[in-house]
């Protein structure tokens, strides 16, 4: 990079991590440790958390039943298809709702118009790409990265899509892939599911020939061979990834693989060798707000965070997705993530709640929430899952659920 770097903890050092940047003197968003508390820093240098939305797009969601997007429908009823007076009226009212950013999956015409964006570049497409799909997996939505086209996969991907936005100074940084399956297919013990996915393969695959090498030529090894095994996998999957970001974008951060929390199958040496790597670890997590306290499967969010940091050697955090929902959306909200309350104002107490908790975990740079509008009621139409759930600022309509924007507004001093 151009900029200054610095060591920000001694911790770095003994990971080989990438430096820190201190300061944002090249002008693009960098990041800080400022009194022990980790901060985004503007391309002018002023210091900023990052308080974000998944999915503000024009189109909304089609519903599987009946085939119709009701918020797009309503888009074109009012802004008569104008995508960009769209644009500008939502980015206006997220502002007002106190955002200072995007999340993942958001229109384009909603960039460039005062708020702060992610781009993703999608490595694990690698898995459907060819016309051997099988050796280019080792399990369930986790790409083969033994396979000899892994780094040229790689290499023309980041080309193609982080060159073009390489000089973007409203530009975060760079996700990569999304909830991947560290746990592999899960048959078996989930901290060794990608090992016993690879020791399934036929001998042919490089998977499996990358696993006897490591393995001495067994697959009846110890845990701790297992676990090698996996840290093999995430060296091979972070080194090579970032590497290509950093090749034809050396400007902007690199965000990480978005984890599916804490507790998603990732054993805790994949989040070190993430660490080693990327220069923030970004996760989606859907805690539990319970008696005033945020939770996330009866333990305190903010004991995960200090877990976390451990297991990250001190690397910043980003919840890159959370929500609540409420059964008063008049949504079914029976498939998903998340705490579903009865109503919108228990959603919004809860929704504060977890702002104050972010606010005062100085390991936390940064979240999305999600997401802008709600799900359809006869669920989405793409995916496996047919989510139909309340996870809007906005409802179908384009009407925000006014007790749970009030209390992101309210929170605006985080900022």
């Amino acid at each position: 990079m151009k900029c200054l770097r610095v060591c920000m903890l001694a911790a770095f050092a003994c990971l080989n991590a990438r430096c820190v940047q201190a300061e944002s003197i090249n002008g693009f968003v960098t990041m800080a440790l400022r009194d022990g508390r980790w901060t985004f820093v503007s391309p002018d240098g002023r210091d900023f958390r990052a308080h974000g939305v998944d999915w503000v797009r024009y189109e909304g969601f089609r519903d599987a039943k009946t085939g119709r997007s009701l918020y797009r429908e309503a888009n074109d009823a009012a802004y008569g298809g104008d995508r960009r007076r769209w644009a500008a009226d939502a980015v206006r009212r997220l502002k007002s709702w106190g955002f200072n950013a995007l999340g993942c999956s958001s229109s384009p015409e909603v960039r460039h118009l005062g708020l702060y964006h992610p781009s993703f570049v999608h490595f694990h497409s690698f898995s459907r790409s060819g016309t051997n799909e099988i050796e280019r997996s080792i399990g369930p939505r986790f790409p083969n990265v033994f396979h000899p086209e892994w780094e040229r996969y790689c290499d023309a991907l980041a080309r193609e899509t982080c060159r073009p936005q390489a000089q973007d100074r409203d530009m975060i940084g760079w996700f990569f892939s999304n909830e991947l399956h560290w746990w592999g297919s899960g048959r078996g013990t989930w901290k060794f599911g990608l090992f016993g996915d690879a020791a399934e393969l036929p001998e042919s695959h490089t998977a499996k020939r990358a696993l006897l090498d490591l393995c001495g030529g067994t697959t009846n090894v110890s845990d701790a061979a297992k676990t090698e095994f996996i840290k093999l996998c995430a060296a091979r999957y972070f080194s090579v990834a970032c590497a290509a970001i950093r090749r034809y974008d050396p400007n902007h951060l690199v965000l990480g693989c978005r984890f599916m929390g804490w507790e998603g199958g990732a054993i805790p040496e994949v989040w070190g060798v993430a660490a080693k790597y990327c220069d923030v670890i970004s996760f989606n997590q859907y805690p539990r707000f319970t008696d005033g306290v945020v939770c996330i499967r009866n333990e305190p969010f903010a004991d995960v965070v200090k877990r976390l940091s451990k297991w990250t050697g001190g690397r910043p955090l980003m919840v890159s997705e959370w929500s609540f929902l409420a059964r008063d959306s008049g949504l079914p909200c029976e498939k998903g993530c998340g705490h579903v309350f009865a109503t919108q104002n228990e959603r919004a107490a809860a929704v504060a709640g977890f702002l104050d908790e972010i606010d005062g975990l100085p390991e936390v740079i940064g979240h999305n929430f999600f997401m802008w509008v709600d799900e359809p009621a006869g669920g989405l139409d793409s995916g496996a899952t047919g989510e139909n759930g309340n996870y809007g600022l906005v409802d179908a309509s384009g009407r925000p659920y006014t007790a749970v924007v009030d209390a992101f507004s309210s929170k605006r001093a985080l900022k």
